[in-house]
């Protein structure tokens, strides 16, 4: 069996005191694990980066994988995910503890071009926009974000959507912080189809890049498409660059969102940083302001509708 099958790793302890139970998922170099923490017995999802994997980016991919660690340990917000440890292991793989979280995916809630009540839409976004606000607080920018990387909790009645997956956060603090472990000059990181001019670019990012894709994915949840798509990344670039963005009944026919709801969408997708909220609390108090607005009928709450055949599976 060859070391990077997920299956070498069942059994091994991690980190001294985390042994691995059995595979969550991969992917790319990454792979991440159930473990069991002890002495407490606790449950934990353990990330690793296999070296091997990595070939001559292997020092700048792991030195970031251990910075997205020390990063994102350092936010205390129920909408992102702990960070509980990290390390290295002597053979050179690293590895990041984080809580392990029980719930769906958001892309798996609006896959094959299904939309989110807009009432439902507006709360998971905004509570994905406090846990921004959190790490925007500290200096550091997610720069991925995207429904793939929010997972949907039930509990006490209610739902907690997470943000997860720091691995391309970014200080900012104004300072020029390029090195080999974040983007290099003229090169972007992040999925296109959530990605903001600015980092289209290559250009340095800043916490309003963050809200442009909090904007595309409040798009796809309110109409089951992405407001940009080509069949290629630099075409992709190019819309995000260039195109306006379409209207949502035109992007997707019978959606009826709400106007006030698609007009905060339409300022978070702004192509000029400038003209976007200025942070994530202005998003979370222009949010607050819409659900606090009159209420629709009551719908079975989870029920997806189907919308935007075009887009259907665009919006990872």
């Amino acid at each position: 069996m060859e070391a990077t099958d997920p299956r070498a790793w069942i059994g091994r302890t991690v980190g001294g005191r985390y042994p691995i139970v059995a595979p969550l998922g991969r992917g790319g170099a990454g792979q991440v694990f159930l473990a069991r923490q002890q002495p407490l017995g606790r449950e934990v999802a353990v990330k690793l980066l296999r070296p091997e994997l990595l070939g001559s980016s292997r020092d700048e991919y792991q030195a970031r994988f251990l910075r997205e660690a020390a990063l994102a340990g350092r936010i205390a917000h129920p909408n992102v995910v702990t960070v509980h440890d990290y390390g290295v292991e002597d053979d050179g793989t690293s590895y990041v503890v984080m809580e392990l979280l029980h719930g769906d995916l958001l892309a798996d809630l609006v896959q094959g071009g299904l939309a989110l009540e807009p009432h439902r839409a507006a709360r998971i976004v905004r509570d994905i926009a406090k846990g921004l606000r959190a790490a925007h607080d500290l200096g550091l920018v997610h720069r991925d974000v995207k429904p793939h990387n929010v997972v949907v909790v039930e509990e006490d009645g209610g739902e907690r959507p997470v943000l997860i997956d720091f691995g391309l956060v970014k200080v900012h603090d104004g300072e020029d912080h390029d090195s080999a472990y974040e983007t290099r000059k003229g090169t972007y990181m992040g999925t296109p189809a959530y990605m903001a001019p600015e980092q289209a670019r290559g250009d340095g990012v800043d916490p309003r890049a963050d809200l442009y894709a909090l904007g595309v994915m409040l798009y796809r949840l309110l109409t089951g498409a992405v407001p940009f798509w080509a069949d290629n990344p630099l075409g992709l670039a190019v819309q995000h660059l260039t195109e306006p963005v379409p209207p949502m009944e035109v992007r997707a026919p019978g959606c009826n969102v709400p106007p006030g709801l698609e007009a905060i969408a339409r300022r978070l997708l702004e192509k000029d940083p400038a003209r976007r909220y200025a942070d994530a609390t202005e998003v979370v108090v222009a949010l607050d302001a819409w659900l606090a607005g009159p209420l629709p009928l009551p719908e079975p709450r989870g029920s997806g509708t189907p919308l935007a055949a075009l887009g259907a599976g665009i919006g990872a």
